[in-house]
């Protein structure tokens, strides 16, 4: 093949005329599940998409500023008639990490299941006030 500059006056199958081998890409579908964190006055809050699972299947651990929370469900349905004999399967996880900033509190976060959005709710460390401290005399 040689190289040829290109000009708006020639073809695009010209380009692929040399015999150049296009080859299909291998695809997988991914599914990008949603993250948001962000913060308020009060709170860092971190929501995240668990579409279809149920709070007792969801475990979340804080290890010192890293978050993780976890969830797998599997659900198996099976129907058996004369003429068909069909099994579903659909399973599903989750994994989110993510590490929490200076000045979150990591002690008991408040955690929400609603509508398949877990949203976790950490409490804002409140700096303490400047002082002053009055020297005495001896």
């Amino acid at each position: 093949m040689s190289i040829s500059r290109w000009s708006p006056t020639s073809s695009i199958s010209s380009f692929f005329e040399d015999g150049i081998e296009f080859h299909p890409l291998v695809s997988r579908n991914y599914s990008l599940s949603g993250f948001n964190l962000f913060e308020n006055e009060k709170e860092l809050v971190a929501e995240m998409a668990m579409p279809g699972i149920h709070e007792d299947r969801i475990d979340i651990s804080v290890d010192g500023r890293m978050v993780s929370v976890s969830s797998t469900s599997e659900e198996k349905k099976e129907e058996k008639d004369k003429n068909k004999y069909m099994m579903k399967t659909m399973s599903s996880s989750f994994n989110y990490h993510f590490r929490l900033p200076e000045g979150v509190a990591t002690k008991d976060p408040e955690a929400i299941l609603k509508d398949g959005v877990l949203t976790l709710k950490f409490n804002k460390i409140v700096p303490d006030e400047p002082k002053k401290i009055k020297v005495s005399k001896k």
